[in-house]
């Protein structure tokens, strides 16, 4: 059948979200992250350096973005990935 062409189909995907998302802090610097992981809730703070670079250790976190609003840098935008 080399060269058939699928006219059409169904993808089936089944899992689940096994633990919530962090909870985060943002009224003070440092940022504190409360993040479940096992049935406890560890918290790490964070400065703003680090959360700007991007260096997060948490093995639950692919990545944290920072992105200023205002030259005052007073407002932000935290984009947080999950693994």
């Amino acid at each position: 059948m080399a060269g058939s062409t699928a006219q059409g189909g169904v993808i089936h995907f089944y899992g689940q979200i096994v633990e919530p998302a962090c909870d985060v802090s943002t009224q003070s610097t440092p940022v504190e992250m409360n993040c479940p992981q096992n049935g406890s809730v560890p918290g790490r703070t964070y400065s703003s350096k680090a959360l700007m670079s991007g260096n997060v250790k948490n093995a639950q976190i692919a990545s944290v973005k920072v992105q200023y609003l205002d030259k005052q840098k007073k407002l932000a935008v935290m984009n947080i990935e999950y693994n």
